[in-house]
């Protein structure tokens, strides 16, 4: 469970670092 809550986060910079091209 406390991996979800590290990795959610990083997904979500992820996503908006990739969108954000």
């Amino acid at each position: 469970m406390y991996l979800l809550i590290v990795f959610l986060p990083l997904i979500g910079s992820s996503f908006a670092g990739f969108f954000g091209r």
